[in-house]
């Protein structure tokens, strides 16, 4: 029998093809001591979670984890990455709910050092606007969701994403640029095609799923 493919490897894929057209083409200020220190830590993590439940070491997870926090978070000093990225896979272990986990870990990580220190930022402008990064995110994304099945949340919270903003920049009578600015940035389409469609928090149903994407969505606009 053939083994089933993995989902995880196109994430991988994805990511680090993001990560490299980043660094290469959009010259992101990518340190490499802070990106080693994000997949050390990560994988340290990952090690001591699966010895504690006795289980094989397996660093997909944790690795798709690092590249995330690579990819979106920036710090006056490495450590603060590698610390990001240890809090991040740590809390796939010890923060679950009937055997779920709570959190997304990379967006865990990324969380907890933007409410601990000053010394970290997230960079949306770091993307840049242009239309071939958005294309190759979209497409590299929706391999992704498309071959994990889990399509539905990440279209319903860009839908959902979309109608809101549309809407509050009808109220306050903006142009339609200003919510398109808003929605066309890189950290946008990644967190809506690989973090919110992340299978171990995400609800089981259908309709919980839409559900949660429109929450989602409305909390942010709301923050």
């Amino acid at each position: 029998m053939q083994a089933k493919f993995d989902p995880r490897h196109y994430q991988l894929g994805a990511l680090s093809s993001l990560l490299g057209f980043g660094v290469c083409i959009l010259d992101f200020e990518v340190q490499p001591l802070a990106a080693l220190l994000s997949v050390s830590a990560a994988l340290v993590a990952q090690t001591i979670g699966d010895r504690s439940l006795g289980r094989p070491f397996d660093p997909k997870s944790a690795l798709i984890s690092a590249l995330s926090i690579a990819l979106l978070l920036r710090a006056n000093h490495p450590a603060w990455i590698g610390l990001a990225s240890a809090l991040a896979v740590s809390s796939k272990f010890l923060l679950r709910y009937r055997g779920k986990q709570v959190f997304n870990p990379s967006l865990f990580g990324i969380a907890a050092l933007l409410g601990m220190t000053d010394a970290v930022w997230v960079s949306a402008g770091q993307w840049g606007s242009g239309a071939i990064f958005r294309l190759a995110a979209s497409c590299l994304g929706l391999i992704v969701i498309t071959r994990s099945k889990r399509a539905d949340i990440t279209w319903a919270f860009l839908l959902a994403a979309i109608a809101l903003r549309r809407a509050r920049s009808a109220w306050l009578g903006d142009p339609l640029e200003i919510p398109l600015h808003a929605l066309s940035n890189g950290s946008f389409l990644i967190f809506a095609i690989f973090m919110i469609s992340d299978p171990k928090i995400i609800p089981d149903s259908r309709p919980a799923r839409v559900l949660f994407a429109g929450t989602v969505a409305a909390l942010s606009l709301w923050l």
